[in-house]
């Protein structure tokens, strides 16, 4: 019975003054962004790579204090393809962190009131620890085999 009553009610949709979209030209925020506009959300915020670089501290904070959003969606994320990601492991892992913890950081440090974060990044700490591990084994050893290098690549991107 209570599960009828709640399926007659409508589900109101949770407004605020402004929603910050980090990330909005990704295939999360795209998404995200064209689902809040099809809604009806007004005050959407959105910053290009040129307009916010999100991995300087500094400059996420000013963004923040300034527009002062009161909800934020992290889908932000430094992506290269297969090839970079192969390449440049630790460069896109420490830059992807940099982003996630000046996002969160600034959402705390100035009153946001709701936060939604996309975060592939365990994915990636997973594959990159996984390669380590595998180049340090015997040749002997199950891991020692040819891999699908869109497979493990795919993870880290």
């Amino acid at each position: 019975m209570l599960s009828d009553r709640r399926s007659h009610r409508k589900r109101s949709k949770m407004r605020f003054e402004s929603i910050y979209i980090a990330g909005h030209r990704g295939l999360v925020g795209s998404a995200v962004l064209r689902n809040l506009r099809k809604n009806g959300y007004d005050g959407i915020l959105v910053r290009t790579r040129q307009q916010l670089d999100l991995r300087s501290q500094d400059d996420v904070r000013k963004f923040f204090f300034t527009a002062r959003p009161r909800a934020v969606i992290v889908a932000a994320a430094k992506a290269g393809g297969i090839r970079a990601n192969s390449e440049y492991p630790v460069e896109f892992l420490i830059d992807n962190l940099r982003i996630q913890n000046n996002l969160i950081s600034a959402s705390f440090e100035s009153g946001v009131k709701k936060n939604c974060c996309f975060l592939g990044v365990p994915v990636f700490i997973r594959s990159l620890l996984l390669s380590r591990f595998r180049r340090n084994l015997s040749s002997q050893d199950l891991w020692n085999r040819p891999t699908n290098p869109m497979r493990s690549q795919r993870s880290l991107g």
